[in-house]
């Protein structure tokens, strides 16, 4: 038996026929009145999951960035800074269509999508860039830590950023008994 079962932030409403996320993660519980909710274990190996797929799709980004840069630099000869944006941006469509199709299952409007995902990633260079001065310049410490403060600040607080506001219309889960 199928349970389509309400996750905080998900839309409410579902498109076509949905797979199982992680099916094997969740035993349904009743609420009273019969609507149906994943337990706190069922969740945490749900988002447990997203944030996995969420790793994935990012390594293939960095992969992109990587290469571009690379080239950038190597070939054309370009100066640094400049390539380190044209990497970012090279690899954005590759993340933001593995992050809305793979990781997020989303099924809201796609340019909404875009916008809002731009919008986030406008927001994490300045973050990132931000957070490495004030770590580095401001507070003195070795660079390692500034790129240490940003790889751990920015995938978190993009992650959930994404999850409820980029990508907020998502299939949920389906659960079996």
């Amino acid at each position: 038996m199928e349970a389509n079962t309400p996750l905080p932030g998900y839309a409410a409403r579902e498109r076509g026929t949905s797979k199982a996320v992680d099916s094997s993660c969740a035993q349904v519980a009743q609420r009273p009145g019969g609507r149906t909710y994943l337990p706190l274990v069922a969740k945490m190996r749900f988002l447990t999951a997203k944030f996995m797929r969420f790793g994935l799709v990012a390594l293939f980004s960095a992969a992109v960035y990587s290469i571009t840069v690379a080239v950038v630099i190597s070939l054309v000869r370009l100066d640094g800074k400049l390539a380190n944006i044209i990497g970012y941006v090279a690899a954005l469509p590759l993340n933001f269509i593995g992050h809305r199709h793979f990781t997020f299952s989303s099924t809201g409007i796609v340019s909404r999508e875009a916008i809002r995902f731009c919008l986030l990633h406008v927001v994490n260079i300045g973050v990132s860039t931000v957070g490495f001065g004030v770590l580095v310049d401001g507070v003195k410490l070795p660079f390692w830590f500034g790129i240490l403060g940003v790889l751990v600040l920015v995938p978190i607080s993009t992650f959930i950023v994404m999850d409820v506001w980029v990508f907020a219309e998502q299939r949920r889960p389906i659960v079996h008994d």
